[in-house]
C-alpha cells in the first residue's frame, strides 16, 4: 500500500519512472503539490513530507489514508494552490507534482512558485498530459460511424476523428486546460530555473492501448463500478507486458521530467 495503489497502470508507470531516476530520500524534506486523495509522495516513505491540495475534501482523504498506513508522523497536510504555495523560499528539497500542471490555466506561475520553495539543487519530479502520439488503437479510425456510435463513448464518436474525440473526452472529463510537447516543457523548465536532468514519455505500446480503450469504449470506465476493477485487473497482469512494449515507441500519452533547481550564477 505504501507505493500507491498498485492497480493503477498510469500510476504505477509513474512510480517506475521515480523509482529509477530519484535516490534515496531518507532525510528529504519534499512537498506533494496537488496531492489529491492518496498523496504521491507515498513513494518517499522516509521523507518529511507536505501533502497539498487545494480541495478540503482531498486533504482529508489524504490525512485518512497516511494515517492507515502509520506515516502520520512523517506527513503534513495542509490547503494550498499550485499557484501560491504555502511554505518558505527555498524550504523543500524537492517538489513532487504528478498529472497536475496541465489542470493549471496560470502554469507558469505554478512552476515559479515550484521554484521559489526549492533549495538549490533541489530536485521537481513533474508529469503531465502529452498531445504528441498517434492513437494505439488507430484501426477504430476505420470503423463505419454505425460502429463508432454503437461502440464508443458518445464524445469520442462525434469527434471529427477517433483521436480528436477521444482527447476533447479526456480534456472535459478531467478538466485538462492543455497538453505538453518535450520540447515546450522543457523550454518552460529552463525558463523558471530549472535544469532537466532526465525526461520521458509513459503510456506508450501496449500501455497506450490500454488507456484509450480505457476511456473511449462505453463498457469501459475506469472511475466507477465494475469497470474499474477490471482496469486494475488488467493493469496487474497487463504492466511486464507493457514494460516490454515501450522500446522503439517514443512518444506517450503522458511525459515525465526530472529537473533541478539551477545555481544561481
Amino acid at each position: 500500500m505504501r507505493y500507491l495503489p498498485i492497480f493503477n497502470l498510469h500510476r504505477r508507470l509513474e512510480v517506475r519512472l521515480l523509482d529509477g531516476w530519484l535516490e534515496d530520500s531518507s532525510g528529504y524534506k519534499v512537498v506533494d503539490v496537488g496531492c489529491g486523495r492518496i498523496p504521491y509522495a507515498l513513494k518517499l516513505p522516509w521523507a518529511s513530507v507536505t501533502a497539498m491540495d487545494m480541495s478540503v475534501e482531498a486533504v482529508t482523504a489524504a490525512q485518512r489514508v497516511t494515517k492507515h498506513l502509520g506515516l502520520d508522523r512523517t506527513f503534513t497536510h495542509v490547503v494550498g494552490c499550485a499557484t501560491q504555495v504555502p511554505l518558505r523560499d527555498g524550504s523543500v528539497d524537492g517538489v513532487i507534482c504528478n498529472c497536475v500542471l496541465e489542470h493549471i490555466v496560470e502554469d507558469g506561475l505554478a512552476l515559479q512558485e515550484m521554484h521559489r520553495v526549492l533549495k538549490p539543487d533541489g530536485f521537481l519530479f513533474l508529469t503531465v498530459d502529452c498531445d504528441e502520439r498517434q492513437l494505439a488503437l488507430g484501426w477504430v479510425e476505420r470503423f463505419p460511424r454505425w460502429a463508432k456510435r454503437l461502440l464508443l463513448n458518445a464524445p469520442v464518436a462525434s469527434g471529427r476523428t477517433v483521436k480528436e474525440g477521444l482527447l476533447s473526452h479526456l480534456d472535459h472529463r478531467y478538466e485538462v486546460v492543455r497538453r505538453y510537447s518535450e520540447h515546450v516543457l522543457g523550454s518552460d523548465l529552463d525558463k523558471q530555473g530549472f535544469e532537466v536532468v532526465n525526461n520521458s514519455y509513459y503510456l506508450v505500446g501496449l500501455g497506450a492501448a490500454i488507456f484509450e480503450a480505457a476511456h473511449a469504449f462505453k463498457f469501459m470506465d475506469v472511475e466507477r463500478g465494475l469497470s474499474r476493477m477490471v482496469y486494475w485487473f488488467i493493469s496487474v497482469f497487463a504492466y511486464p507486458l507493457v514494460i516490454l512494449t515501450e522500446r522503439g515507441d517514443r512518444k506517450g500519452h503522458g511525459l515525465a521530467f526530472l529537473a533541478v533547481k539551477k545555481a544561481r550564477e
